[in-house]
């Protein structure tokens, strides 16, 4: 945070002096036993992905403060991918950083996101492929920008990196720690609609073709190949405001298709030209088909898999699971067992001649109390496994 604070002033102000007193005046209120401040024996590893998740939060909420100060950047994501070989001749393993994989950057104000480069990480060079392949035993087989992985919107986000790389050396491992997005889409922002997500794949476009989730290590044979896709930026305002002629010049270097052209920002082509009627028309249309809403300067488009998981996960229902999990020590033993439950509506359903001592199958949401006896663990892992937790809305 003291980072993206100095990297702030300096830029809204190139006379002041970087010394120690830029941050004099900074105050900050880091909790105990947050996420900024955890706590023994609390999870510290990759902690360069929870500062970027905290300074996008920041950065997402400062215009609320001050709008004509902070701008909402579209959200996405960076991580280091290092090849550790053995090296007989040192008796020990060699280890190399391979790339820093960084995200396209997000849609500004006024601006396209960067491509490939994403604000928190932008100070990172690229390795020259040449470079690699003189030091490490690697084949860079790809190395460019995804096309129509950046967000649309009045200015796009800037467009993901794949790397694929070959090893040929046995008992190869590789880290990619820090990676993110691979679910959720980074952010789109005023009207903006969110990008695409990033990706890991072992041997495409083989018969051992094998999708990756996040790496920690992974063990290579010689042969395989590892391509590494990061995120694209979430675009930044209405994307049927873009200028076609700029999404003309997308298209015409390969970075956007004909179909995303005119799916996503109602821009027609007639050859290497602009269909202008035609794109007055479509654009019509879809604006007609889906009209903005009201203060879409303050919505987020999060993806559609997010929308997916806010729906089967309202924020009542993952609050409560949440609310669980921060419990202390022991405090599963205050959850009721099956037979204490109670339906939402409080009262629980009996099969005739029930008498009440038996277990009865919740059909409703659980709700969690304190419980008057203390069960076993056996029967805590139980009660945790019968509950249902899914979401009814109530009429």
């Amino acid at each position: 945070m003291s980072v993206a604070l100095v990297n702030y002033f300096a830029t809204r102000d190139r006379t002041i002096p970087l010394n120690a007193g830029v941050l004099r005046r900074v105050r900050m209120t880091l909790p105990e036993g947050s996420v900024v401040n955890p706590k023994f024996p609390a999870a510290c590893g990759v902690r360069y992905a929870t500062v970027l998740e905290s300074t996008t939060r920041c950065s997402a909420r400062s215009p609320r403060r001050c709008p004509r100060i902070f701008r909402r950047p579209a959200a996405v994501r960076g991580c280091m991918v290092a090849l550790s070989l053995p090296d007989p001749a040192a008796g020990r393993r060699h280890v190399t950083v391979i790339e820093p994989m960084i995200g396209g950057g997000g849609g500004r104000p006024a601006r396209d996101g960067v491509d490939g480069c994403d604000a928190s990480l932008g100070f990172l060079k690229t390795t020259p492929a040449e470079t690699l392949e003189a030091e490490v035993p690697i084949v860079v087989r790809r190395f460019h920008l995804i096309p129509d992985s950046a967000g649309p919107g009045r200015f796009r986000g800037g467009f993901g990196v794949r790397l694929d790389f070959q090893v040929f050396q046995p008992e190869g491992l590789v880290t990619a720690r820090g990676m993110e997005r691979l679910r959720f889409a980074p952010w789109g922002v005023a009207g903006g609609t969110a990008g695409a997500t990033g990706s890991v794949m072992l041997n495409p476009g083989t018969a051992a073709e094998k999708p990756l989730p996040k790496i920690d290590v992974l063990a290579l044979e010689p042969g395989d190949v590892l391509s590494v896709r990061t995120p694209g930026g979430g675009g930044h305002g209405d994307r049927f405001t873009r200028p076609p002629s700029h999404v003309l010049a997308d298209v015409l270097s390969g970075l956007v298709s004909r179909e995303r052209a005119r799916e996503s920002y109602g821009v027609v082509l007639d050859g290497d030209r602009v269909d202008e009627s035609a794109t007055t028309s479509l654009r019509a249309a879809q604006l007609e088909a889906a009209p903005p809403r009201a203060g879409t300067g303050a919505v987020f488009d999060f993806g559609a898999a997010r929308r997916e998981h806010e729906r089967r996960w309202p924020p009542c229902a993952s609050g409560r699971v949440h609310r669980i999990a921060d419990e202390p020590a022991g405090a599963l033993s205050r959850v009721r067992p099956p037979h204490a439950l109670r339906s939402r509506r409080g009262a629980r359903r009996r099969a005739p001649g029930d008498t009440g001592r038996s277990r009865p199958t919740l059909e409703g949401p659980a709700r969690l109390g304190r419980a008057r006896s203390k069960p076993s663990l056996r029967d805590q892992e139980n009660n945790m496994s019968t509950v249902d937790w899914s979401y009814h809305r109530q009429g």
